[in-house]
């Protein structure tokens, strides 16, 4: 619950030179993984182009280190993909620093989504929690993550809303109406089992 809740609800410090795709990344991955990922693209300060081919619409980077020309990694760019010899990605699941460099070198702002695994999102439990739960094993699991889910977001907006004059009265009627709408005994299910209010 408290991993959830910050990388939620709180905003990281932003400290390398690709600032644009570091806060792409900040608003895409868990605190945890955002961590990872700024590794990577700081890492790519200290890459090097040795060699560039274009073919067509495929652009092949060959890479090297600073003062480090025995190391060299080839990263291809076609459109939105890119590949990188290292395979970080395949067994990881996030972009190397590689991939970075060339996404600075491309102008390249945003994380393309190809390279964006969902398990590793801030989201990654927004289809778990939204399931059904009737009866299963699991269905108690379910009910305490969204029971945690809820409390990490209404604690954030009551500390909020604690700070607003004048306004009290009207949240309170509307977190009544809240409850009375999703709190009755019959689970708001509409038509088929797949569309959950």
């Amino acid at each position: 619950m408290v991993a959830d809740f910050k990388s939620k609800f709180s905003e990281p410090v932003l400290t390398t030179q690709l600032r644009v795709i570091e806060s792409d990344a900040a608003k895409i991955y868990t605190a945890e993984i955002f961590k990872e990922v700024k590794d990577e693209i700081m890492k790519a300060g200290e890459l090097i182009v040795k060699h560039k081919k274009e073919h067509g619409d495929t652009k092949l980077y060959t890479l090297t280190k600073f003062c480090k020309d025995m190391y060299e990694r080839k990263v291809v760019f076609e459109g939105s993909t890119l590949q990188c010899s290292c395979r970080l990605f395949d067994s990881r699941g996030i972009p190397c620093s590689h991939i970075f460099y060339v996404m600075k070198e491309e102008h390249v702002d945003h994380i393309p989504r190809s390279l964006v695994l969902k398990r590793l999102t801030k989201d990654a439990k927004l289809e778990y929690l939204n399931m059904d739960s009737n009866g299963t094993a699991d269905s108690n699991m379910v009910e305490m993550a969204r029971f945690g889910a809820y409390c990490s977001a209404f604690t954030t907006f009551c500390k909020e809303a604690s700070k607003k004059n004048g306004v009290y009265g009207k949240i309170m009627d509307d977190i009544m109406n809240l409850q009375k709408t999703y709190c009755t005994n019959d689970d708001p299910i509409i038509g088929t089992q797949n569309s959950v209010v």
